[in-house]
């Protein structure tokens, strides 16, 4: 059987946590969760207030939206290259380059007189992004005890939803009352704070020497991830071919007022957060949660294509963002559990595709506004939400479970006899082949065949494992910790 063990290090060489007391450690995350916020407002600022910028800079909504697209390719494509490249530097002076990357990103582009000055800020800023997503967990866990590491990690990411709740709506309010520059001004002096609290607070943490781990052809053969990609390819395209152009939409093709924008991007954020925390719970209850969560976006986007009237838009909104925020999350453990010898690659593949398909969404998006109009990325979203589905489906009326996973021979019964056959037998070679962390001594069976809704009792034991600490590895960005706090029952 080939080789894929992942070698195990000294965790007690990783944490930073026993020179701090335990208030200061969690002053640490708190100061990450406030720049993961940042981050996360300056992606999607724009989208609140892409009719300002069409008109003060003389481009379309469509065209102004592709600042969108360029910004997620780039963090896509860029973010493992920009990681490699980083790997031997203390992750505090990363951490303060990226923050001093986006409070100078910000600053230029609220001072950008011309489409082409607004396209290279993004560019570079969007360099940044990827890189951040790339780090930012590893770093958040080295703050804190092992024990403690998922409630750290939850804590970081709640950056992102608060951007949602908070950041963009502020910014669309700010946007009317300052100017769209203004409201990048005002996110630069944000972010600007932010560096300055990680510079007091957060301690040297030194690159750590980066395990050995299985490669990208090891995990695109493990069973379902290939699906589990066009799923995640087809869901992001359609959900941000609809929601970057939402402000015309609403503006021009249901004629609600500039305010009434902040308003629906408000009840979006609000209901992304439900659906963010409670994508664990239901997934935990639940094998059909996935296929329920796309076909619940697809029926939102088609129906918000009719003429629905105010109210009904101001429901369907809310609707839009429980069903989307979720997916994420039921996304990255199919990942997980599908690819449990490979989770590194597999997660790094899952992030690019991510990242690509907001890119794809948005490009697509900006034809349809310009041609078609402003409902037209609606239907777009509609329609590629529905393949989707229809791939979702698919899996789980796929053929049975084959005995080769992610690269390693699986033992079954119908192989003949063996001391230990079996489930017991597979949960002996997922553990010879893995580097295993288990907190609380519990099995999780199933990977991609539970989280599609088809039920698997021959799962390597690697699906049980809670979470990994390797540093230098791209993460995503709805990552480790609302799959590990769902298995563990602390709060995300």
């Amino acid at each position: 059987m080939t080789d894929h063990t992942v070698p195990v290090r000294d965790p007690g060489s990783e944490f930073a946590s026993a020179a701090m007391t335990p208030p200061r450690a969690w002053a640490c995350v708190t100061v990450l969760a406030m720049a993961v916020f940042s981050v996360t407002a300056t992606e999607m600022l724009p989208i609140g207030l892409l009719p300002a910028i069409a008109g003060d800079l003389g481009i379309s909504v469509g065209t102004a939206g592709l600042s969108v697209t360029l910004y997620g390719l780039v963090a896509g494509l860029l973010a493992p290259v920009a990681t490699r490249w980083t790997r031997p530097v203390d992750r505090r002076t990363v951490v303060l380059v990226i923050i001093a990357v986006f409070v100078l990103g910000n600053t230029a582009t609220a001072l950008v007189t011309t489409y082409a000055q607004l396209m290279v800020v993004r560019f570079f800023v969007g360099v940044a992004h990827g890189l951040m997503w790339s780090i930012v967990a590893t770093v958040a866990v080295r703050l804190v005890s092992p024990s403690l590491r998922v409630r750290a990690t939850a804590v970081t990411f709640s950056g992102i939803s608060l951007a949602l709740v908070l950041g963009v709506p502020a910014g669309t309010w700010l946007g009317d009352w300052l100017g769209w520059k203004g409201a990048f001004g005002a996110l630069a002096g944000l972010t600007t704070v932010v560096g300055i609290a990680v510079r007091v607070l957060l301690p040297s943490l030194p690159a750590l020497r980066p395990a050995r781990s299985a490669g990208f052809r090891d995990a695109l053969r493990c069973k379902g991830i290939a699906a589990i990609l066009l799923v995640t390819a087809s869901a992001v395209i359609g959900n941000y071919a609809a929601y970057t152009y939402i402000a015309p939409y609403l503006l021009d093709g249901v004629g609600a007022s500039t305010d009434a924008v902040s308003g629906h991007l408000l009840l979006y954020g609000i209901a992304g957060v439900a659906g963010n925390a409670g994508a664990g719970f239901a997934s935990a209850r639940s094998t059909k949660t996935l296929v329920v969560g796309v076909c619940i976006l697809a029926v939102t986007l088609l129906v918000l294509t009719a003429p629905v009237g105010t109210t009904g838009v101001l429901a369907l909104v809310g609707v839009w963002g429980l069903s989307y925020s979720a997916l994420p999350v039921l996304l990255q453990t199919a990942v997980f559990e599908a690819a449990p010898n490979s989770r590194e690659p597999a997660t790094s593949l899952y992030v690019l595709v991510f990242n690509v398909s907001i890119a794809g969404g948005a490009a697509i998006g900006a034809v349809g506004v310009d041609v078609v109009g402003p409902t037209a990325p609606m239907s777009i979203g509609a329609a590629f939400c529905g393949l989707g589905l229809a791939v979702a489906l698919t899996t789980r009326a796929g053929s049975p479970r084959r005995d080769v996973t992610c690269g390693l021979e699986v033992s079954s019964p119908q192989q003949g006899p063996h001391p230990e056959s079996g489930r017991h037998r597979q949960r002996l070679v997922g553990r010879r082949c893995v580097q295993s962390v288990d907190h609380q001594g519990r099995e999780s069976s199933g990977g991609v065949d539970a989280v599609l809704g088809r039920e698997s009792r021959e799962s390597p034991v690697g699906a049980e494992e809670e979470n990994e600490i390797v540093d230098d590895e791209v993460g995503s960005q709805f990552p480790l910790p609302l799959r590990a706090s769902r298995e563990s029952g602390e709060p995300a």
